[in-house]
């Protein structure tokens, strides 16, 4: 990680700044975030349930591709 600062002409105060930014980069990186609302996780449920229906819909449409390919009956070698 590297901190700089160049606000100030002196060196010490420049010093001080990038002591206090390293202080609340460390303060802001152990704060826990707060609860999810009830409205937030339907909300991403619904876009997973989307989001595997598209990869079902996807893997369906790739999988008759590839039978229609064979030619024959599936199962006959």
């Amino acid at each position: 990680m590297v901190i700089s600062s160049d606000s100030c002409r002196s060196q010490s105060t420049n010093t001080k700044d990038c002591w206090e930014k390293l202080y609340r980069a460390v303060i802001r990186s152990a704060q826990v975030p707060g609860k999810t609302s009830l409205e937030k996780k339907e909300r991403v449920k619904k876009l997973i349930e989307k989001s595997e229906a598209v990869t079902r819909d996807w893997k369906y449409k790739l999988a008759k591709k590839k039978a229609n390919r064979r030619g024959g009956p599936v199962g006959e070698w």
